[in-house]
């Protein structure tokens, strides 16, 4: 049924049905949640990691630093679709498995970001006086240093949950990702192509679910941006 038809029992589909004769309107609500959940569990995933590696690197710099940067390195030069394609392999598709190759590719963004923001801080005066006070590494790496990096992984994790939820669709359309019959705006556009001729709005739809909210997460992680860097203001 087309946007707006009436069905049978008096209940109007504003966004029409599917081939399935299922509301349009209700799986693209219930594909949010999917969507959103891998984008905000990846997001948390991957920042926590790389914030420990960056951190763990920049502090102890040296041969330490230099061993985990370049594995940050190696995992940047593995491509996105072969890590996804390895997992899904290991463990099959599904919910949890997305939010772990999304994990598993993006904390090295986080990890750079980490690096460079804890050099920058393990110099100021007073890292150096707590080091100086007896301070043991972690605590003064998570009392003093840890606020100076926090920040700038807050606004990278804004700006990648919109990264977020391109990748879940993508994976998702290729049939990676979330799997039917639970819905998710991906495999809502992988099950739309097929009726472009007859159904557009199949298709349509999802797509715009996905563009208008990467567009509204985008400019969240502008206004956080703008918000915790003072240099911007």
């Amino acid at each position: 049924m087309s946007p707006g038809t009436r069905g049978p029992h008096g209940a109007v589909f504003w966004l029409g049905t599917d081939g399935l004769g299922r509301d349009a309107l209700s799986r693209l609500i219930y594909g949010a949640r999917a969507s959103l959940a891998v984008a905000s569990l990846a997001v948390a995933c991957s920042g926590a990691l790389g914030l420990f590696v960056g951190l763990t690197a920049g502090y102890y710099r040296g041969w330490v630093g230099a061993v985990l940067m370049r594995f940050v390195d190696i995992v940047l030069s593995i491509p996105f679709l072969l890590i996804a394609l390895a997992v899904v392999a290991a463990l099959g598709p599904g919910l949890e498995h997305t939010v772990l190759v999304l994990g598993l590719t993006r904390w090295p963004r986080y990890a750079r970001v980490a690096f460079a923001q804890t050099l920058a801080g393990r110099s100021q005066e007073f890292v150096e006086a707590a080091r100086a006070l007896g301070g043991t590494d972690v605590r003064v790496m998570l009392r003093h240093v840890l606020p100076e990096v926090l920040p700038s992984i807050v606004v990278v994790g804004t700006l990648e949950i919109g990264l977020m939820i391109v990748y879940e669709a993508a994976l998702s359309f290729l049939g990676l990702g979330v799997q039917p019959p639970t819905p998710s705006w991906g495999n809502m556009l992988a099950d739309g192509r097929a009726y472009l001729a007859t159904g557009w709005w199949l298709a349509t739809f999802p797509g715009l679910a996905i563009m208008v909210t990467v567009l509204g997460a985008n400019l969240l992680g502008d206004a956080v941006r703008d918000r915790l860097d003072p240099r911007v203001r």
